[in-house]
C-alpha cells in the first residue's frame, strides 16, 4: 500500500536522519531539517512530497486529482502537508489562521489515515 511506504520513508528519516525533510514539535512554528535522528514523539512533518517521491505520488492520485479538478473546475495545487503519529494536539481552530491563500473559497483539505494495527 501506498501510504505504507510513504510512512516506512518518514519512520527511517526519523531513525537515521534526513535533511531533506522538515519537521516541527508540537506547539512550535519553528521548523527544522531532520539532520540527525529525532525521537518521533510529538514531532510533524511539514511538506514531506518536497524530501519523499512516494509521498508526491501518493497526493497526486489520479482520484483525487481527478475529485478536486470536478469540484474546482481547475488542476488543484498541492500545499501545506502535515504528518503526523498523533493528532495534530491543536484545540479548535479554523484553518484560515494558519492556512494563508488568496482564494479561501477554492481550498479543500484532505486526510489521508494509516492505520498501524488493524483490528480483525
Amino acid at each position: 500500500m501506498q501510504v505504507r511506504r510513504v510512512q516506512a520513508q518518514i519512520d527511517r528519516s526519523f531513525r537515521k536522519g534526513n535533511p531533506r525533510l522538515i519537521y516541527q514539535q508540537h506547539g512550535s512554528r519553528e521548523t527544522r531539517p531532520l539532520n540527525e535522528p529525532v525521537d518521533r514523539l510529538g514531532t510533524r512533518v511539514v511538506d514531506c512530497y518536497g524530501a519523499i517521491e512516494e509521498a508526491l505520488d501518493l497526493f497526486s492520485s489520479p482520484r483525487l486529482i481527478e475529485f478536486l479538478n470536478t469540484i474546482f473546475e481547475e488542476v488543484p495545487r498541492l500545499f501545506q502537508r502535515l504528518s503526523f503519529d498523533q493528532d495534530s494536539q491543536q484545540g479548535p481552530h479554523q484553518d484560515t489562521a494558519y492556512v494563508v491563500v488568496d482564494r479561501p473559497i477554492e481550498l479543500a483539505a484532505c486526510w489521508i489515515v494509516s492505520r498501524r494495527d488493524q483490528v480483525n
